[in-house]
C-alpha cells in the first residue's frame, strides 16, 4: 500500500494529465464516431459544407498535438523511472494507451471527413486547372 501511494505521488502530474487527455479523447472519439455515422451516406460536397467539420478537424489536430506533447514528457520520464519496476510499468502503460488513442483519432477523422475534404480539393484543382487552360 505504501509503495502504491509513493508511486502515485511520484507520477501525480503524469497520471492527472494523461487521465484528462484520455477522458477528452474518449468523449471526442464517441462524438466523432456518431458524427461519422450521421454523414456516412452523404455526398462529399454535403460533408464539406457541414459546419461541424471544422470542429472535428481542429479537435483532432489539438488532441494529437496535446497528446504528442504529453507523450514526449512521459517518454522522458521512462528513463528516470529505473528505480522501480512499478513506476516503469505505469509509464509504459500510459505510453501504450497514448498510442492507441493516436491511432483511434486518426482512424476516425480520416473516415469519411478527410476523404471528403481531399476529394473536394481535388475536384476544385481539376476545375481550376480546366478553366485556366482555356
Amino acid at each position: 500500500m505504501i509503495r502504491m501511494s509513493r508511486l502515485l505521488n511520484e507520477h501525480k502530474r503524469i497520471i492527472i494529465t494523461s487521465s484528462i487527455y484520455f477522458i477528452i479523447s474518449i468523449v471526442y472519439s464517441i462524438n466523432l464516431h456518431n458524427f461519422n455515422q450521421q454523414i456516412k451516406n452523404e455526398s462529399f460536397i454535403a460533408i464539406v459544407q457541414n459546419n461541424n467539420i471544422v470542429f472535428y478537424i481542429l479537435g483532432a489536430t489539438m488532441l494529437i498535438i496535446m497528446g504528442v506533447i504529453n507523450f514526449v514528457y512521459i517518454f522522458k520520464q521512462l528513463f528516470k523511472s529505473y528505480e522501480s519496476m512499478w513506476s516503469y510499468l505505469l509509464i509504459l502503460f500510459l505510453l501504450i494507451v497514448h498510442i492507441i488513442f493516436f491511432i483511434l483519432i486518426i482512424y476516425l477523422i480520416q473516415n469519411p471527413i478527410l476523404r471528403a475534404i481531399f476529394s473536394t480539393f481535388c475536384l476544385g484543382v481539376a476545375i481550376t486547372s480546366a478553366l485556366s487552360n482555356k
